[in-house]
């Protein structure tokens, strides 16, 4: 520990009150500073504890997995912001963790890819339902 220049090491503890001795005290000076510390009083600096996260990932791609082959005429990135803003209010007041944006638009491209058959204009030649 160091206080007003000098170096303290810890000589013994009891209860809240810490004793320190000079560090020179071992050598042939003989220093015979001493620093007694007590802790008093309650701490108000205590961090409150952290919002548990919860984490959407999973629902999330099931949600968008289901979106994306239901309505295949919404552009990914809307589909990503109705599916998020649906967490939203199923999780009020709760601190989240959506899919990422761009992780969100690649998945739903993939699942639209691979309804239609691995063909990107297979959709095209299809009749409507």
């Amino acid at each position: 520990m160091q206080f007003n220049g000098y170096s303290y090491g810890v000589n013994m503890s009891r209860g809240s009150t810490m004793y320190y001795q000079c560090s020179v005290y071992r050598t042939k000076k003989k220093c015979k500073g001493k620093l007694i510390v007590k802790e008093t009083g309650e701490h108000t600096c205590k961090a409150e504890p952290e919002p548990s996260v919860q984490d959407c990932d999973e629902e999330m791609r099931q949600l968008l997995e289901t979106e994306a082959v239901k309505s295949q005429g919404v552009i990914p990135s809307r589909l990503w912001k109705k599916v998020g803003d649906q967490h939203a209010k199923k999780y009020p007041g709760q601190a989240m963790k959506p899919m990422k944006r761009e992780e969100a638009i690649n998945f739903i491209n993939y699942v639209r890819k691979q309804a239609n058959g691995g063909d990107e204009y297979r959709q095209i030649e299809t009749f409507p339902t």
